[in-house]
């Protein structure tokens, strides 16, 4: 008797799971993704900024100089921690949309998939758009 209702327990608590992950969907970054507009401005470089993400990780792009870190996803937003970056001076233009790129690490960046665009945004406002 005890050994089906300790059955039937373990059984139940394992649908509740089940069930629970089967409504939560994963936001799924992966891939590489291009900066297309930063601030509401088409970003218009000679070497568009990328950004790749991969299991956890991310390798970046951001105008002039690469930063590698790890991203956590925390429900439909995105925290790109500080990581690892080269520090080279480019152009004005490369430095100021790489400057901005790089003041949004560490923040908490909300997520909207649109298609094939990915748009961050910091609150309410959208801060950069990503294509694949």
């Amino acid at each position: 008797m005890k050994k089906n209702l300790f059955t039937a327990l373990a059984a139940l608590v394992m649908g509740v799971f089940a069930v629970s992950s089967c409504n939560e969907q994963k936001l799924d970054l992966n891939g590489e993704w291009k900066v297309v507009e930063l601030d509401g401005t088409a970003v218009d470089l000679a070497e568009v900024p990328t950004v790749a993400f991969t299991d956890g990780t991310y390798s970046m792009f951001a105008g002039v100089n690469t930063v590698n870190g790890s991203y956590v996803v925390e429900g439909e937003a995105v925290v790109l921690e500080d990581g690892a970056m080269t520090k080279m001076m480019g152009a004005p233009e490369e430095m100021a949309v790489e400057d901005r790129i790089v003041s949004l690490l560490g923040k908490k960046l909300n997520v909207k998939v649109e298609g094939e665009e990915l748009v961050l945004s910091l609150d309410e406002t959208p801060v950069i758009r990503l294509s694949k």
